[in-house]
């Protein structure tokens, strides 16, 4: 039964029980407390009413908004709204918000990777903002988030690799702008690591290790801060109109995007049983782990599957020497022993160790030979 086990899990068969027993340790961890070094600006229902505009606003009310910003201090300024077509308000729109952004020195424009499926052949492109706001932007940010199975966000890229070229999300851009790193040298690294197929980049002295292999290669787990607005959220129409306070925004990662439902940028996480989250706070919870240095680190297959046999021999050991109604109580205060540790490795060492797969090996061997 381990060897079934073993192989269920290899074929990601425990996924979607595993996932959920990811999101059981989160809500039973419960919310830490957001650093004030990251904050959103919300495009929300509240700025609708006081700005009275249609969606999308005139990039001039975002070149102010980016004026307001820099005047204020902000350390970084960081855009998850796409502007990949020209404004419908002519070139000038489009000048306004480039000249905002390049006296700002500070702005990140979000672009996208879109896959191209065909009968033929399948490939994917990227979507980048209008040349002028892509000129006059520090980075660009790949906006996209790679879905679980069950579709709740719970990973980030650091970067992708597309078509032999270095391309950051919108997280690592501000955490290096932040941190004063240069996107040459971390290009660089990044290209190393795609070249080995495995390793780590070091973001501000810690390193930030990719998972290597399965469902997940290529990304690392957000260590969520808890449900939705747990990150510090400013309205918009309070910074254009200067009444936020500025020690919200000097010296602080911004982060700018919609949160209101209606924009269609909703995501579940861990924390669904709170409501679902605006997109940049997805954002915002990854830059977070980049700054502490803390995402939930992995084991390796091998060490999954060494649990696994270890479970399923002692279940089989037990199994082959005590009564069913003996066994069955061993049996919950294994599973008991299983959780335990798994929940300090999550709660102390920040490790997500699997607990679905052993649990399964175990009980199928206890229930063979009981």
């Amino acid at each position: 039964m381990a060897l079934v086990a073993a192989v269920i899990f290899l074929a990601d068969g425990f996924t979607g029980l595993e996932l959920k027993s990811l999101d059981a340790r989160f809500r039973l961890r419960g919310e830490r407390r957001a650093p004030a070094d990251v904050v959103i600006v919300a495009i929300d229902d509240a700025s609708f009413r006081e700005l009275q505009l249609q969606w999308p606003w005139p990039r001039a009310v975002h070149a102010d908004l980016v004026d307001a910003l820099a005047e204020m201090g902000a350390s970084v300024i960081a855009f998850d709204v796409l502007f990949l077509e020209p404004s419908r308000f002519g070139p000038e729109d489009d000048a306004r918000l480039a000249e905002a952004a390049a006296r700002a020195g500070n702005v990140i424009f979000g672009h996208k990777l879109t896959h191209i499926v065909d009968q033929q052949f399948r490939t994917s492109a990227l979507d980048k903002p209008v040349p002028p706001l892509a000129e006059a932007a520090w980075s660009l940010g790949l906006v996209n988030h790679p879905p679980d199975p069950d579709r709740f966000a719970r990973r980030s890229y650091l970067y992708l690799m597309h078509q032999g070229r270095f391309e950051p999300t919108p997280a690592l851009a501000a955490a290096a702008a932040h941190l004063g790193l240069s996107m040459d040298v971390l290009a660089f690294d990044a290209e190393a690591v795609a070249a080995r197929g495995s390793g780590a980049l070091t973001v501000g002295g810690r390193e930030i290790g990719l998972l290597p292999a399965g469902p997940f290669a290529g990304t690392y787990v957000i260590n969520f801060l808890g449900g939705a607005r747990t990150v510090r959220t400013i309205p918009y129409y309070q910074v254009l109109d200067r009444t936020a306070p500025r020690e919200w925004i000097e010296g602080r990662i911004v982060l700018v995007g919609a949160v209101t439902p209606d924009l269609e940028d909703m995501f579940a996480t861990p924390f669904f049983h709170m409501g679902l989250m605006p997109g940049v706070e997805v954002h915002a919870n990854a830059v977070v782990t980049l700054l502490e240095g803390n995402p939930l680190q992995v084991p390796p297959p091998y060490v999954t599957l060494l649990i696994i046999i270890a479970a399923a021999t002692g279940a089989a050991w037990l199994g082959g020497r005590v009564s069913a109604g003996a066994g069955f109580f061993a049996a919950l205060l294994g599973a008991g022993a299983l959780a335990a540790a798994a929940w300090w490795a999550f709660a102390a060492r920040g490790v997500w160790l699997p607990m679905v797969p052993p649990l399964a090996g175990a009980g199928a061997e206890l229930g063979v030979h009981v």
